[in-house]
């Protein structure tokens, strides 16, 4: 038999999962992803933790199916909640990382009642909407000044190129990077 002889007594049994009260809370981006939902459409994924406030430190997980107009509004509604300089174009998930907006929260009930309860984000807005004044919460972390990413030759997640077809792809009149393209570059 497996031992393992670990010393628990410094910590906290695992309190569950409960969402937390509907209301406004300000959230932080600290995390996201690209990948493929369950229907093989492309999906992206973030974690939003609770800044301050009585539920500090909670998180709370919300995904954009990016083929579906009404998944990209609500991306857009959180790209300019962010302060995202150009919200009409999100290269990278990253660039929203440390952000903070605030957000109306709800409970999502299961109907099928094969999952708990979850909270959901309904409403994105800056900061300043909230009569904030602009100023991020002391607890807010400022997002990194990364150098910017070579270009790709094909998209962040892989697989074969659908620039053309992808909502992830730049509009028509996006302004070209002064470097040469990837696939001119020998």
């Amino acid at each position: 038999m497996p031992q393992v002889n670990m010393n628990m007594s410094n910590v906290d049994p695992d309190a569950g999962f409960d969402p937390i009260p509907p209301g406004e809370y300000q959230l932080q981006v600290i995390d996201s992803d690209v990948k493929e939902s369950s229907n093989g459409n492309l999906m992206a994924v973030f974690t939003y933790e609770v800044v301050g406030e009585q539920y500090g430190g909670r998180k709370i997980f919300d995904h954009f199916v990016l083929n579906n107009d009404i998944a990209l509004k609500r991306l857009k509604s959180l790209c300019v909640a962010c302060g995202h300089p150009n919200p009409d174009f999100l290269a990278n998930t990253e660039e929203l990382h440390g952000k903070v907006f605030l957000a109306k929260v709800k409970i999502e009930r299961d109907k099928s009642g094969n999952y708990s309860d979850q909270n959901k984000v309904s409403t994105y807005k800056p900061l300043t909407q909230a009569g904030q004044g602009g100023a991020a919460p002391q607890a807010a972390a400022p997002s990194p000044a990364a150098p910017a990413a070579p270009p790709q030759s094909g998209p962040p997640w892989g697989g074969d190129s659908q620039a053309a077809t992808s909502p992830m792809a730049p509009p028509a009149a996006a302004p070209q990077a002064a470097s040469t393209p990837p696939w001119q570059q020998g």
